[in-house]
């Protein structure tokens, strides 16, 4: 699945390019892209299943949430660019539990997966102006970090590995500078350790190569861009 995404996504970038030139003659494309936006993300694969309803039911609430960001981009060409890009999948989950010892209170969870790096960016800015197809891909720094608080005692998981973005954009001129865009991509990474710290005691462990962590996530985001 993840080879034939790709695929895809390369030939897009091929279409863009081809397309940017022939429109490149009817617009002066601006070099410096900055960008804003937000929306929904999900991470792409199974759960582990317990067979408690409960437990479940909240490790499904982590597996999407709120996807947002930031990119800034400068295109040394009409067609290809170099920048750097951020992006966060923030996903969430509390639940009313009771402990064995007879304590009750609240379970909750939040999860972070964080990417940034440097991207490479083809563009393709159609013949009016008012559109602007865009194809990122890039390789970076990919971050987890999963902190829990049942009823006193806190836990967080945290990790790091190299991640790969690819992305695809469209941007709508709203004024002169002003673009109004959207994006849909994923990012992917294999967590191969991490660090346990329980109640301020931390404890890192190395995962064998059937317990890997897969950080794969989707996303569909809307924000601004602003280009100069």
């Amino acid at each position: 699945m993840k080879t034939r995404i790709t695929v895809l996504f390369a030939l897009a970038a091929l279409f863009l390019g081809g397309f940017s030139a022939f429109a490149q003659e009817y617009v002066e494309a601006p070099k410096w892209r900055i960008a804003v936006q937000g929306g929904y993300g999900r991470r792409i694969g199974k759960y582990q299943a317990t067979g408690n309803e409960v437990v479940d039911t909240h490790n499904k609430r982590l597996f999407g949430g709120l996807n947002y960001g930031a990119d800034v981009a400068y295109y040394f060409t009409d067609s290809y660019g170099v920048g750097i890009k951020y992006n966060n999948l923030h996903t969430a989950s509390k639940d009313a539990v009771y402990t064995t010892d007879g304590r009750s209170g609240m379970y909750s969870e939040a999860l972070d997966i964080m990417f940034v790096g440097p991207v490479m960016s083809t563009r393709s800015i159609n013949a009016s102006g008012k559109g602007i197809f865009l194809f990122n891909y890039g390789i970076g720094y990919l971050s987890y970090d999963d902190f829990g608080r049942l009823i006193d005692d806190e836990e967080r998981i945290k990790g790091a590995t190299a991640g790969y973005c690819v992305e695809l954009g469209y941007d709508y001129r709203l004024t002169s500078n002003m673009f109004l865009g959207a994006n849909l991509g994923a990012i992917s990474g294999v967590l191969n350790s991490y660090t346990v710290t329980t109640n301020g005691n931390p404890v890192k462990y190395t995962l064998d190569k059937d317990q890997r962590e897969s950080l794969l996530h989707a996303y569909l985001t809307l924000g601004i861009r602003y280009y100069l």
